[in-house]
Formats: C-alpha cells, structure tokens, sequence
C-alpha cells in the first residue's frame, strides 16, 4: 500500500522531500515484526509475502536516506 504512494509522490514531484522518514522506519519494524511472527509460526506464506515487503520498504527507507 505504501510503495504505490511512494511512487506516485516520486513521479510527481520528483523528491522524496515529502515522504516522511518517521514513517517509514515505523512500517519498517512492523514489517520486520510480522516477519519474524511467520517464522515462529512456521507460516511460509506469512514470512515470503512480509519478507519481499519489508525489503521493498528497506529500499524506500534507503533512497529516503539517500536523497
């Protein structure tokens, strides 16, 4: 949910100036959370979707970093 707004935010005003780095971090632990939540579950389903989301997110948090 978060990536496509990213995106559109990205494409239109060309700076990540208007994403907020708090927010991101905040949706980085609760990813990494639900990550290591499947995998006391044994859920592969659970720790293969949270865990491309939360790599996704690490890179957003990254570019955020970096530009």
């Amino acid at each position: 949910v978060v990536a496509p707004i990213l995106i559109a935010i990205l494409i239109k005003t060309k700076s990540v100036g208007d994403v907020s780095l708090l927010m991101l971090v905040i949706y980085d632990v609760g990813l990494g959370l639900w990550v290591m939540y499947g995998v006391l579950l044994q859920s592969p389903s659970i720790v293969v979707m949270d865990g491309i989301a939360f790599l996704c997110s690490l890179i957003m948090t990254y570019i955020k970093m970096r530009y």
